[in-house]
């Protein structure tokens, strides 16, 4: 019987890999997003170590109310999109340099392998000053994970992004 007990539970912990950690869901419901300095192309969201970045064409943002189906573009195709898990916390200085700092290094990266992104832009009018909100939605979104396991999301919210 000790035998068995000891065999079985050698067998538990030869069985348990946290190694192997893959990511189930996309929590950035209340992060915002975040530009570059005169870029409307690459979107991003910081969450402490993990990021979502969506690099989309030029014509995808624009300063115009968009009709009620919106703007498109399709992922892999005209635009990308990946998750990005980090070794420590990263800054926007990470995606806004020239040359990225060598730290924090990509511990964990997910690239989307299919998707529609939509944009819908409403124009708002406050004290005289006009912007525009563009809401960001990916229809379809598929990552696919280094093992070849899918992260399904039929309506993944991206955000809002404010411009003027």
């Amino acid at each position: 019987m000790k035998k068995i007990l000891i065999a079985l539970s050698v067998l538990f912990f030869i069985a348990c890999d946290d190694g192997n950690l893959q990511v189930e869901t996309l929590d950035f419901d209340n992060v915002s997003i975040q530009t570059c300095t005169g870029s409307t192309t690459l979107l991003f969201k910081i969450n402490g170590s993990e990021s979502l970045i969506l690099q989309v064409p030029d014509d995808l943002i624009q300063n115009t109310v968009t009709e009620a189906e919106g703007r498109t573009s399709t992922i892999p195709g005209q635009s990308q999109f990946f998750y990005r898990a980090f070794s420590a916390n990263v800054s926007n200085t990470y995606f806004c340099s020239e040359l990225p700092p060598a730290d924090p290094t990509v511990t964990s990266e997910l690239e989307a392998s299919a998707g529609t992104i939509r944009v819908n832009t409403v124009e708002v009018m406050d004290n005289g000053t006009t912007t525009y909100q563009h809401t960001i939605n990916i229809e379809g979104l598929v990552l696919l994970n280094t093992n070849g396991e899918r992260l399904v999301d039929t309506n993944f919210e991206f955000g809002t992004l404010t411009t003027n």
